[in-house]
């Protein structure tokens, strides 16, 4: 955030923080339509979903939810006994002072560029587009 800060000339941290969350939003309605499938050379689309626990019972719906039936997946993090791995976190590295509140935003950010990066000279204005159609978010809305 202090970059973009800077980068904006923004005197208040808070409204650069505030239209960071609106922005990650407007990533996270869009990431949502993405339907993941096909990965037999590199994945083309990612998409996260926080769960719970690594149980059956969260798991297994949330992959049906975002994957077609009968296409073939990987997936990192989980064994094969439902149970997370251990691993280090790329979350917690990539955004210091990533609170759980607002893990969700974050990953949905992490998603976006993702599956932006084979269109890098688009990326700018669909997200720009995902922030005019998206609902507006107060920091109300953002802080609950």
């Amino acid at each position: 955030m202090r970059y973009l800060q800077k980068q904006l000339g923004i005197k208040s941290y808070r409204a650069v923080w505030l239209m960071g969350h609106k922005i990650r939003s407007a990533m996270a309605k869009r990431e949502r339509f993405y339907r993941l499938k096909d990965i037999k050379n590199l994945p083309r689309f990612i998409t996260f979903e926080q769960l719970e626990t690594a149980f059956k019972n969260e798991v297994l719906p949330a992959f049906e939810k975002r994957i077609p039936q009968g296409s073939p997946f990987k997936s990192g993090g989980v064994g094969t006994d439902g149970q997370a791995q251990k691993k280090s976190d790329g979350l917690i590295s990539t955004y210091h002072g990533c609170s759980p509140k607002y893990r969700k935003a974050y990953l949905a950010e992490f998603a976006y560029r993702f599956n932006q990066r084979y269109g890098p000279h688009q990326a700018f204005d669909r997200l720009l587009l995902a922030c005019l159609h998206g609902p507006q978010k107060t920091l109300q809305q953002i802080k609950a």
